[in-house]
């Protein structure tokens, strides 16, 4: 398993966990953070609510 690189500035820890369980089971993190949502390096899709 690799980890992805993710604009720091977005991610913090509590939404890494987050982002890193989406990715493990290829799933969609469904998130209103517009930021975190167009963040660069994460391998998860994103759907933005709000």
């Amino acid at each position: 398993m690799s980890l992805a690189v993710v604009d720091a500035s977005v991610l913090t820890a509590f939404y890494a966990a987050y982002v890193a369980l989406a990715e493990r089971l290829n799933g969609t993190l469904i998130t209103g953070d517009g930021k975190l949502a167009a963040a660069s390096g994460a391998r998860c899709r994103f759907d933005l609510v709000g």
